[in-house]
This record gives C-alpha cells, sequence and structure tokens, in this order.
C-alpha cells in the first residue's frame, strides 16, 4: 500500500517490490537480475542493494537516453527521496510507454 510513509524515505524493500512488479507485469527490463536478485531476502549487504537499484537505474537512463539524477547510494541510505520519487516516475515512463526498447538496454 503506498503510503507517506514509503514515499518520504521509501525503504529498500518496497523499492525492490515495485522493480520486481513492473518486471512481473510488463516486457520491461525483462532479464536484467538474476534469479538470486529476484529475491530480496538474498540482498542483504549494502553493495548488493546499491547494485540491485544501479541495474534498473541505468535500464531507464538507457532507453530514456538520458541519465536519470538519481543514487542507488544515497537511496539505500534514504535520502533524496524526492529525487527516488521522480525515479519512480521516469520507470513508470518507460514501462508504460518504451518497454519494447528495454531488450537491448537489459544488455549494456
Amino acid at each position: 500500500r503506498l503510503t507517506d510513509k514509503y514515499l518520504t524515505k521509501p525503504p529498500f524493500r518496497f523499492l525492490h517490490d515495485i522493480v520486481m512488479e513492473v518486471i512481473r507485469l510488463t516486457t520491461f527490463a525483462q532479464g536484467l537480475y538474476t534469479p538470486e536478485e529476484c529475491d530480496a531476502g538474498s540482498l542483504k549487504d549494502k553493495p548488493a542493494k546499491v547494485e540491485f537499484l544501479n541495474k534498473i537505474i541505468a535500464c531507464v537512463s538507457a532507453v530514456l537516453g538520458t541519465p536519470v539524477d538519481v543514487s542507488a547510494n544515497k537511496i539505500v541510505a534514504g535520502l533524496e527521496p524526492e529525487k527516488t520519487n521522480a525515479f519512480l516516475q521516469s520507470l513508470h515512463v518507460v514501462c508504460t510507454t518504451m518497454a519494447d526498447k528495454s531488450p537491448e538496454a537489459v544488455l549494456l
């Protein structure tokens, strides 16, 4: 459930769930993650979480053709939630209007 709590400081698990649901329900970013990365419980340390987020940030940036102004390190630290929310909006745009371009971005 989307609440102010999740938007003011989105926890990693919340973001992981969003990304996994987008992949499951759309054709966007299919094949981007390993089976282990698809399990949020296996991403316990900060470097693993940052790598997970860097992959989707890079994929979204590649499809948009412009870098997304967000830092995976800051997302994991709970900083700059406004940039995290802007990234989620960019994810929405690419998965609803440009999903056909993601296969190339997944290979980058």
